[in-house]
């Protein structure tokens, strides 16, 4: 039980972080920048922030998916396990790795 409530906090510290590097960026968007200081030091710091807040927002939907599969071992252990199974092959095949273009890029290098 007490690993349900860490993984909970961590997912909504998570979607917090997220939420304020979005304002962030949305007032340094919005905000009128003088033409000596932009440039591509302004830009890539957008960027940063953009990437850093998407990394924290696929934190807490991780969180999130181990949240319900942690809630699914107290229920039953062959439901956990499939749902375990299944969670790896989404987030292996379509979510991190795209590992079908991995595949792809492999067999067009050895053709």
């Amino acid at each position: 039980m007490a690993m349900l409530i860490l993984i909970i906090i961590i997912a909504l510290f998570s979607f917090v972080n997220a939420n304020r590097m979005l304002a962030n960026l949305s007032y340094l968007l919005t905000s009128d920048i003088q033409p000596e200081e932009s440039g591509k030091d302004t830009i890539n710091y957008i960027k940063n922030i953009f990437r850093l807040s998407q990394r924290s927002w696929m934190i807490g939907i991780r969180a999130i998916f181990f949240i319900v599969i942690a809630f699914l071992w107290l229920l039953n252990n062959i439901l956990f396990l499939v749902a375990t199974i299944s969670l790896l092959l989404y987030l292996v095949s379509i979510q991190d790795l795209n590992f079908w273009d991995f595949v792809k890029r492999r067999e067009k290098k050895s053709i």
